[in-house]
């Protein structure tokens, strides 16, 4: 009868040990899975928080590429309107030399109509002196178109 109940408590400690033992597995599965399930919760946090920064990055590229537009355009307008000033500085120069070279022209031709008592020597003399003004014009041409180049 000793047997039998020695018997009996191994059973019964055996019983107990397997169930303790399944516990502990199952307690150890359940851990493992609450580890895998952290493990992933994680990772999708960290993709969304990649995902978030790469949207706040293109967006910050996008505002980038738009400020570099709108300066490349306000330099542009600003050389065109430098451009601009040059040619109305260059025709009002033009126009002022033109007026010069005209007044000269005019002023030379009545200098050339006044009478002289030797008009063989005032007609080489006239000559000579339209050479120089023909001359003079062309350099005063010359200067101003140089001004501007």
């Amino acid at each position: 009868e000793i047997e039998k109940q020695i018997e009996m408590e191994e059973q019964r400690l055996n019983a107990e040990i397997a169930k303790q033992i399944e516990l502990e597995e199952q307690r150890f599965e359940e851990e493992e899975a609450e580890k895998e399930r952290q493990i992933e919760l994680e990772q999708a946090r960290i993709n969304a928080e990649e995902a978030e920064e790469e949207k706040r990055r293109q967006i910050e590229f996008e505002i980038d590429e738009a400020e570099n537009e709108r300066q490349m355009e306000i330099e542009q307008e600003r050389i065109k309107a430098e451009e601009e000033e040059r040619e109305i500085e260059f025709e009002e120069q033009l126009r002022e030399t033109e007026a010069e070279i005209q007044k000269q022209i005019v002023d030379e031709q009545n200098h050339l109509q006044m009478p002289s008592l030797a008009n063989e020597e005032n007609g080489n003399i006239l000559k000579e002196e339209e050479k120089h003004v023909k001359f003079y014009v062309l350099y005063q041409l010359g200067s101003a178109c140089e001004k501007f180049k």
